[in-house]
């Protein structure tokens, strides 16, 4: 079975006096560097589609395919690197819930009622499916 792993708020004592606007800051921060690295990547996935058309023609060089394969790798770090990116958005929003006095149980109690929310709205099309996660205490009774 694979493990299950929760955001982790920051809440040591380098947070000890920090005010509601310096969490939101901190969000702020860290949202805008996912913007900044989906650019990024959005910028190295056009770039590697055009290197690919062109390495995928009959008379491609091998500098051309050269090109593309390093394209390729670039692309992937950038994809890595967003993915990074947006799990600190995530740790830096479960951080400012902590500080608001928002428990691990609160906190999943309000992603459950996010995600029921989102399940009902546009007619049940912003899941590609439902994403059930069985309590494995359940599973012993």
């Amino acid at each position: 079975m694979k493990k299950i792993v929760f955001p982790r708020p920051c809440d040591g004592a380098l947070y000890d006096c920090w005010t509601l606007e310096k969490w939101m800051l901190k969000v702020c921060e860290e949202c805008g560097e996912a913007v900044s690295a989906a650019k990024t990547f959005d910028l190295d996935v056009k770039l590697y589609n055009g290197a690919a058309q062109d390495a995928a023609r009959e008379d491609a060089t091998e500098p051309q395919n050269a090109y593309a394969t390093f394209l390729l790798g670039k692309m992937e770090h950038a994809r890595e690197h967003l993915c990074m990116e947006l799990t600190d958005v995530i740790t830096a929003a479960t951080s400012m819930l902590d500080y608001l006095g928002c428990d691990f149980d609160e906190r999943q109690s309000l992603q459950a009622e996010v995600n029921d929310k989102n399940a009902r709205r546009d007619k049940g099309r912003r899941f590609a499916s439902p994403f059930i996660v069985e309590d494995e205490e359940a599973e012993d009774e």
